[in-house]
């Protein structure tokens, strides 16, 4: 049995990050405003302009990279999961 979460809404914080190919925010365009006016449940949270740095979360996932993404050789989630913990 599938439970039914349609009515749960649905954060995700972001980054006011700008692609390589034009200065404005993803979040800003045309089609993302009509995807999000088209799907309400969806809540987008921003981190304010330039101080992603100060993100813990973004600092978090900086670190799990740097140390066991790229220096380690893991052969299953199990593995990659035991090495973080």
């Amino acid at each position: 049995m599938r439970a039914d979460v349609s009515d749960v809404d649905l954060a995700s914080l972001t980054s006011t990050c700008t692609s390589w190919q034009t200065t404005s925010p993803a979040h800003k365009t045309p089609a993302v405003k009509r995807w999000l006016v088209r799907h309400p449940r969806f809540k987008l949270h921003f981190t304010p302009t330039y101080s992603s740095w100060m993100n813990l979360v973004e600092r978090w996932f900086s670190e799990l990279t740097t140390k066991w993404l790229r220096r380690g050789t893991h052969t299953s989630v199990k593995d990659l999961k035991d090495s973080i913990n």
